[in-house]
């Protein structure tokens, strides 16, 4: 049986600190949004924000298995997503051992034991279109409190390719 909490609980293994924003780095001499650590002159996306704060997901989460390159991008947009969602979780690495990555370990439990769906996007051969899975998601489980996870994996195509073969 799983520990309550556990699941939907906190990731430690990346912070916001660790995000390395614009904020407060001043090698650029521009003037950078605290809000969405971006140039506050013609790139602050604050304003397209949800107002009420970050998006709840009902029964479901986000994790982003994210390549350490992407981490270092100008433009990373994986960090405006996690101001966005509520439940988005950012995983940062090559290879996403059970150890080092529990959450990800025990979703994929969870998966295999069929206590909750799990998606992942993903381009292939065998690959559904997600308006499709959401349609037969809210015939089939309308009302059951199934819970879902969405998986994304944000790098090149290459980096991606190599962090999907690892982690299946």
């Amino acid at each position: 049986m799983e520990e309550p909490g556990f699941f939907f609980g906190a990731l430690s293994l990346s912070s916001d600190e660790e995000e390395g924003g614009a904020g407060g780095c001043g090698t650029t001499g521009r003037r950078i949004c605290e809000g969405c650590d971006r140039p506050k002159k013609n790139a602050c996306l604050c304003s397209t924000f949800p107002a009420g704060g970050p998006i709840e997901l009902r029964g479901g989460k986000v994790i982003v298995l994210q390549h350490p390159n992407e981490k270092k991008r100008k433009l990373a947009t994986v960090a405006i997503l996690k101001k966005v969602l509520g439940s988005c979780d950012v995983l940062v690495g090559r290879q996403f051992t059970a150890e080092r990555y529990p959450v990800l370990a025990e979703t994929l439990r969870l998966a295999r034991d069929g206590s909750v769906d799990v998606f992942v996007l993903y381009p292939g051969a065998k690959a559904e279109s997600l308006e499709d899975l959401a349609e037969e998601r809210r015939a089939s489980a309308e009302g059951d409190g199934r819970r879902w996870v969405l998986i994304a994996i944000d790098g090149t195509w290459q980096q991606a390719k190599e962090m999907f073969t690892f982690c299946r």
